[in-house]
C-alpha cells in the first residue's frame, strides 16, 4: 500500500472540505445574498441552486476521498459492484462525470 498517496488523498479531502467551509462563510463576508436579492427570481434561484450543487459536490468528493483513501491508494481494481467498494466505484464515477 502506498502510504504517501493515501496521505495525499486525505490532504486533498481536507482541502475539499476547507473549500466548503470557505464557501459557507463567503456570503456573510461579501454580502452575497443581499446582492443576490436584487436579481429577478429565476436568476436568483438558479444561482442558489448552482451554489448548493457545487458545495454538495465538494463535500461529497472530500468525504469520499477521506473514507476511501486506502482503497484508492492501494492500486487494486474497484472491486465488485456491491459492498463497501460499490461506494468507491460510485464516488469515482460521479467525480469523473462532474469534473
Amino acid at each position: 500500500m502506498n502510504t504517501h498517496l493515501e496521505l495525499a488523498l486525505k490532504l486533498a479531502a481536507l482541502t475539499h472540505l476547507g473549500l466548503v467551509a470557505a464557501g459557507a462563510l463567503m456570503p456573510c463576508a461579501t454580502g452575497l445574498w443581499s446582492e443576490c436579492a436584487k436579481l429577478a427570481p429565476f436568476p436568483r434561484t438558479l444561482f442558489r441552486v448552482y451554489y448548493a450543487f457545487i458545495g454538495l459536490c465538494l463535500f461529497s468528493f472530500g468525504l469520499g476521498s477521506w473514507i476511501f483513501a486506502r482503497e484508492l491508494a492501494s492500486g487494486s481494481p474497484l472491486a465488485p459492484p456491491s459492498g463497501r467498494s460499490a461506494g468507491l466505484r460510485r464516488c469515482c464515477s460521479t467525480s469523473r462525470r462532474i469534473w
